[in-house]
């Protein structure tokens, strides 16, 4: 019987829900890893990864889409904002030059 990996456990704990809470397989199955891995490896190694209750799990991930959604505009404002300046730097450093010194 091998020991369960501590640092694997709290990378899949913390770090894949926190950017994944909720997958979609197809239109109509999601998967939450979080509740997987309680389901299915709970460790008593990372703080929460025991948990039997998977009704506070989803509404954890439920929650944070519902939170991603309410800043999503502003996130895409910015993002293009950003793409837009990255474009004009590019076409600026990019241009050939005409050798016409002014």
């Amino acid at each position: 019987h091998a020991m369960p990996d501590v640092k694997l456990h709290k990378s899949l704990w913390s770090v894949l829900p926190a950017m994944c809470p909720i997958i979609t397989l197809t239109a109509d199955l999601p998967f939450m890893p979080r509740e997987f891995i309680a389901q299915y490896a709970p460790y008593d190694g990372v703080k929460g990864c025991n948990t039997t209750d998977p009704t506070a799990l989803r509404m954890e991930a439920t929650n944070l889409v519902r939170k991603w959604d309410t800043s999503f505009s502003s996130r895409v404002t910015r993002l293009r904002t950003d793409a837009l300046g990255w474009l004009a730097s590019a076409d600026s450093d990019l241009s050939p030059s005409t050798g016409i010194s002014i």
